[in-house]
């Protein structure tokens, strides 16, 4: 038995009303993470290095442990080294998408964050911030808590374009002994 097409209405019209069905919904489930904003960081910090490196800025450093403060001027600085930390912590987008959740906030008409967090409590990195005017960076947040046998600490990241940046933590370590850290950059 084979069925005409021309001579079957209702096998017509039922095929006009399966195939938009079944072609809609063989949509994979990742088609949110495709829409998600992805920030690349370590491509924005090697960018911020090599600029830094080329205009030959100089670094006005503090450093605090302890509440001992040293202030070192620095000329022609090593901007990958200042930076190493950030750049460290840079999450590649593959893993950003893969592991962190991201909202973006508008905070004003022409300034929004973007703000990742990761899935499993198990990262380092437990929050990152990106704020953003005009489509620029204006300042990149990042939280991290860690944790062993040996000591924990916790480290806020400040970065702003073009050199500014600011590192602070406190670490605990087994002994009982609390080490406090600030270091600043300009």
């Amino acid at each position: 038995m084979s069925i005409s097409i021309k001579s079957n209405p209702a096998f017509i019209r039922i095929l006009l009303i399966l195939f938009p069905v079944l072609f809609f919904s063989c949509n994979d489930d990742t088609t949110h993470e495709k829409n998600r904003t992805v920030f690349d960081l370590n491509q924005y910090f090697i960018s911020q290095i090599e600029t830094l490196g080329k205009e030959g800025f100089y670094l006005n450093k503090e450093i605090t442990h302890n509440n001992k403060t040293e202030n070192k001027i620095i000329p022609n600085a090593d901007w990958s080294k200042e930076l190493a930390l950030f750049q460290n912590l840079s999450i590649d987008s593959k893993k950003l998408l893969a592991e962190f959740s991201s909202d973006t906030m508008l905070q004003e008409k022409n300034i929004f964050k973007i703000i990742y967090s990761p899935l499993d409590g198990d990262f380092e990195i437990k929050k990152i911030e990106i704020l953003f005017e005009d489509k620029i960076v204006q300042k990149i947040t990042l939280t991290t808590s860690n944790e062993n046998y040996l000591y924990s600490n916790n480290k806020h990241l400040i970065y702003s374009p073009l050199g500014y940046y600011s590192i602070e933590g406190t670490q605990h370590t087994a002994i009982g002994q609390e080490i406090n850290f600030l270091i600043k950059g300009e």
